[in-house]
């Protein structure tokens, strides 16, 4: 594969990125976020609507996730100590007819995610005939028994704009064999995993995620693991994008997602036993209009449902029911900058149930958010935007956010 100077350049940029942050993903989160961001006014309005990407950006990215290399990510400020991190770089790389080395490296942390993602995964696909094949990918951790494996098929079109992936993913494949508690599997950590692309005229679908059985753990030997007797739980992430229109309009677009998170663990000592389930589904719709090929406006909503239940050392049973209207208006200045200015709200009502008063609260009403942003257009393949957010209610300014999009 022949690169120009300029290519060449932005893979090596790439490169450096996920070097950089490979070593951070050999860390396993095992932290308890029981009551994280329970009380944040802010919590969604941020990171789903105010840092959320463009649909068309979007529209990009799952148009080149098999056939391009392409990185992505949004960093931006949510609390004074607090900054949300979103990236993920996608390598496709064709080493021979048919053959592509793949790297997906996956970076996320928010307040309402339990766990921090850092992900990985690394391997081989094949194509056998006719764009039906199967690849293979593995997750590494600096502790082997973490190490994640992927095996499965996957058929696309010529152009692998189209595609399907459907592999058996299990978790932590090797931790019978290397945990140092010499722990047993009850249940093993097995889940479906998918990428899928697809159109009906100017309908275009996507949908990636995995959903697992619940997996199981015991330790029978006290001496290698004095406190802890068992272990189980559960993990769901399913994404799903649909778009109406081409390339280069987009007026509908529709998203929703799937949060699941549960986990519980059994000490010898009982008191101590903990369980918590946390469960969020988001469900947005877009609709754009252009005025002219430089002025179009974006008017949506987002609505979030979220149950949370915890039991044992801790003990609540939350509920949020939160809706988000916006509107975003696009300038496009000329062909490599534009203008964005956004207005957002969210009517948010919580209530969280509990014996102890630390975790009895309940509250409803609503808060405002501007945005005024900035995209460039680096190159036809590369572009970010840089922009400034304020609420309204809290004094001072509120905080940035940066996006980048790049694929070569």
């Amino acid at each position: 594969m022949t690169y120009s100077f300029t290519q060449g350049n932005r893979f090596a940029a790439a490169l450096f990125i996920l070097v950089l942050l490979v070593p951070s993903a050999y860390c396993r989160e095992d932290d308890w976020f029981y009551d994280e961001g329970k009380k944040d006014k802010l919590l969604f309005l941020h990171t789903l609507v105010n840092y959320e990407l463009n649909p068309h950006w979007w529209f990009v990215w799952d148009e080149n996730l098999l056939r391009e290399s392409a990185l992505k990510f949004s960093f931006g400020s949510v609390e004074i100590h607090d900054l949300l991190i979103n990236a993920r770089l996608m390598m496709n790389e064709k080493i021979a007819d048919g053959t592509y080395f793949q790297a997906d490296m996956d970076w996320y942390r928010s307040h309402w995610v339990n766990r921090e993602k850092k992900n990985l995964y690394l391997g081989l696909e094949q194509n056998v005939v006719s764009g039906l094949g199967f690849f293979v990918q593995f997750n590494p951790y600096f502790n082997k028994e973490y190490i994640d494996a992927r095996l499965g098929v996957v058929y696309a079109d010529e152009d692998r704009r189209r595609y399907i992936r459907l592999a058996a993913q299990w978790d932590d494949f090797l931790w019978q064999e290397k945990n140092p508690q010499k722990g047993e599997y009850t249940n093993s950590p097995l889940a479906l995993f998918w990428q899928f692309r697809q159109n009906i005229g100017k309908v275009w679908f996507f949908s990636e995620g995995y959903w697992g059985s619940e997996y199981g753990k015991q330790f029978n030997n006290i001496e290698k693991e004095p406190l802890l007797s068992a272990e189980k739980g559960r993990n769901a992430e399913i994404t799903v994008r649909i778009y109406y229109g081409d390339r280069e309009r987009l007026p509908l677009y529709l998203t929703a997602y799937h949060y699941r998170f549960f986990t519980s663990q059994t000490y010898r000592n009982a008191p101590d036993s903990k369980s918590y389930d946390n469960r969020i589904t988001t469900v947005g719709l877009e609709y754009k209009y252009y005025f002219s090929d430089d002025f179009s406006l974006r008017v949506g909503a987002r609505y979030v449902w979220q149950a949370s239940i915890a039991k044992g050392a801790v003990e609540f049973d939350y509920g949020r029911r939160e809706l988000m209207p916006s509107l975003f208006a696009e300038y496009h200045i000329n062909d490599k900058n534009s203008i964005e200015l956004a207005v957002m709200e969210s009517f948010y009502d919580w209530q969280s149930n509990s014996g102890n008063e630390t975790y009895k609260f309940a509250e409803k009403g609503n808060i405002e958010k501007v945005k005024l942003g900035w995209d460039i257009r680096l190159t036809p393949n590369t572009r970010v935007q840089i922009s400034l957010s304020h609420v309204f209610s809290i004094w001072g300014f509120g905080g940035g956010n940066i996006q980048y999009l790049m694929y070569f």
